[in-house]
């Protein structure tokens, strides 16, 4: 019996020794040829310039600190591929014996990943042997899955952390597209999911918060549900429903999107809107457009209902909405309707941008149908608006035909930019030196009426004893404030001239 025992210590003592022996190794001494081997198989030049250790006590530990991946199609040495400061993956050790992988955390500081794609359509990190390596890789795993029925390996993991990561891609002749300060927390049940996930990064200047729900991912369609919101300055997105991958992805659900404050989004003190304005309705896209079916636009509270359709590179949109309830414009100036102050031409310029940087566009045009909108509790009937652009500038028209004092009325304007250039660091488009122009017009069976309504009196020289009145009126707005530049008023059979 004595000798059972002395047999179990010296295993017990050899199964020890093996699980802690990693622990004391130096493995810095075998980063060299290694990474020998690693060029040898990919072209891939990388540069560990860390510390490495490996430990099987009290849980399987790879740390890893520096690590560089060179550019392989650069000459110059210059570029990276990737790169990240530390990598510190912890497994847990009694699930391996039953054939599973529990990886209880992976930790990821400040990765850094520069694709580049090149004019023959090739990627930076695509070398002949890499190439060669995957063609392998994908005729081994068909021949497993031909002559074998194995289940895949059950791997699940509770905790990938990436902090401050920054992703760079670029196309042959294009401007970069970057993504920084990266940080994302995710776990998943197992490599098929479901999966959790929420994080932020930095686009185009913007910070953007957002968190993930998914189901279990369908591997023969490439499909998985979603639940996804997100939020930037001024603006969110909410969306339920389905996503697929592969070569033509595509999404099929329910999507909100609210603008919560113009002022935030536009990065402009003087925004004319404060209300919130969202859109949601049944959402379905892919790689190149989207289009929104049953859509609902809501602005502060009147719900208009249409659809929109959207292409990318550049954006392009167009859509009609039709509102069944009258619009209360006051409820969109913030701390609801204010006393009207004393006219100041100059006032206006203020409200000019000096600058605006939005998104390459494509045509836009946008159509909206309101029964009414209410201005200071004076209700202008059957209102048609469209809002369109051009290269350098963004239209309305409106009309209006049922008025108080049996009128109609029309207003075309444009808010016109002299210069736009592109940002090389963004890619976005920023316009400069603006000035708008409109044209408002329009005649009254009943002008004391109309006049009544919208001045809350008609005790005016000539408004009381006239009854047909009509207008045109030409101006334009710029940075030193309101001009008008020709105007004339009929009064009956009187004739008016206006400037200044």
């Amino acid at each position: 019996m004595k000798w059972l025992i002395a047999l179990f210590s010296v295993f017990a003592v050899l199964i020890v020794g093996l699980l802690i022996a990693p622990s004391f190794f130096d493995w810095n001494q075998y980063k060299a040829p290694v990474l020998q081997k690693v060029a040898e198989l990919t072209d891939y030049n990388i540069e560990v310039n860390g510390d490495v250790s490996l430990a099987l006590l009290p849980s399987p530990r790879v740390y890893v600190e520096n690590v560089k991946v060179n550019d392989p199609v650069d000459a110059s040495g210059d570029r990276i591929l990737a790169s990240f400061d530390m990598l510190d993956v912890r497994i847990a050790l009694m699930p391996l014996f039953s054939g599973k992988a529990v990886i209880n955390s992976v930790h990821l500081d400040k990765p850094q990943v520069v694709l580049f794609q090149r004019a023959d359509g090739r990627y930076n990190f695509m070398t002949d042997k890499v190439e060669a390596l995957m063609n392998a890789k994908k005729d081994i795993q068909e021949g497993v899955q031909t002559n074998s029925g194995s289940a895949p390996i059950d791997v699940s993991f509770d905790e990938i952390q990436i902090n401050d990561g920054m992703f760079t891609f670029t196309k042959a002749g294009e401007k970069p597209l970057e993504i920084a300060e990266i940080n994302l927390n995710v776990d998943g049940r197992s490599l098929q999911g479901p999966f959790n996930a929420d994080g932020s990064f930095l686009y185009g200047g913007r910070p953007l918060k957002f968190a993930a729900k998914t189901g279990e991912i369908d591997t023969a369609l490439q499909s998985t549900s979603l639940n996804f919101k997100a939020e930037t300055s001024g603006l969110g997105l909410v969306y339920a429903g389905v996503v697929s991958g592969g070569e033509a992805p595509e999404a099929q659900g329910e999507i909100t999107v609210e603008i919560t404050s113009f002022k935030d989004l536009t990065g402009q003190e003087n925004a004319a809107i404060e209300g919130p304005v969202s859109v949601s309705g049944v959402l379905s896209a892919n790689n190149q457009a989207a289009s929104l079916k049953g859509a609902k636009l809501s602005l502060m509270g009147t719900q208009a209902e249409g659809a929109v359709n959207v292409k990318y590179q550049p954006i392009s949109i167009e859509g009609a909405f039709a509102a069944k309830d009258v619009l209360d414009i006051g409820k969109f100036q913030k701390g609801g309707q204010k006393e009207a102050a004393a006219f100041d031409p100059a006032s206006f310029g203020a409200m000019l941008p000096k600058t605006l940087e939005i998104p390459a566009l494509g045509p836009i045009k946008l159509a909206l149908e309101f029964p009414g909108i209410a201005v200071d509790k004076t209700v202008i009937g059957d209102v048609n608006i469209t809002l369109q652009n051009t290269e350098k500038s963004f239209a309305v028209a409106a009309s209006a035909g049922k008025m108080p004092g049996q009128g109609r009325a029309e207003l075309t304007g444009a808010l016109s930019f002299a210069e736009k250039s592109s940002s090389a660091q963004t890619g976005t488009e920023i316009y400069s030196d603006p000035v708008a122009k409109f044209n408002v017009k329009g005649q009254f069976q009943n002008l004391p009426a109309a006049v009544q309504a919208f001045a809350g009196t008609q005790d005016f020289p000539l408004i009381k004893t006239t009854k047909v009145g009509l207008f045109d009126a030409s101006g334009s707005v710029k940075p030193t404030g309101l001009f008008l530049d020709k105007g004339v008023v009929n009064l009956d059979d009187k004739a008016f001239a206006l400037s200044g």
